[in-house]
């Protein structure tokens, strides 16, 4: 969540428990004629701003601001996925049977949007299985 998420939300939920709480005064020490004229303002202001988050969200979504930003620095090893029985490092080494195959369809996942790969860096968008990734490592079977 970005960093003024969390405060709006809770702002939201003070608001709506002093609405909730100014709606039961109303139909407590009020007429109901008077209650139900302001329960009807109260659901069509919260309709009308669900509405308006419900837009803004789908904006979002659509500019790609939801995935994740992935940056590896200068000889830096990055793996978006399954990483099992792999040498990963510079001069790492693995001595292991290989891993049974993925099952039918792979992993689903969502890709981020942005990917950064400095120089000497290495990037794996995926499962990475049974490799060898960074200079002079090995992945070997006994």
């Amino acid at each position: 969540m970005t960093h003024w998420v969390r405060p709006a939300l809770w702002a939201l939920a003070v608001v709506a428990g002093a609405g909730v709480a100014v709606l039961a005064g109303v139909a407590v020490w009020g007429d109901l004629d008077t209650a139900d004229r302001v329960a009807s303002v109260a659901g069509a202001s919260a309709a009308l701003l669900g509405l308006v988050v419900s837009v803004v969200a789908l904006a979002r979504t659509g500019q790609g601001d939801g995935g994740r930003r992935l940056h590896a620095g200068p000889r830096a090893v990055v793996i978006d996925g399954d990483a099992n029985r792999s040498a990963i490092g510079e001069g790492s080494q693995v001595v292991a049977p290989p891993a049974p195959a993925p099952p039918p369809g792979g992993r689903r996942t969502t890709r981020p949007s942005d990917v950064s790969a400095a120089r000497d860096s290495t990037v794996v968008l995926g499962n990475a299985t049974d490799s060898a990734l960074g200079r002079n490592s090995e992945r070997r079977t006994p």
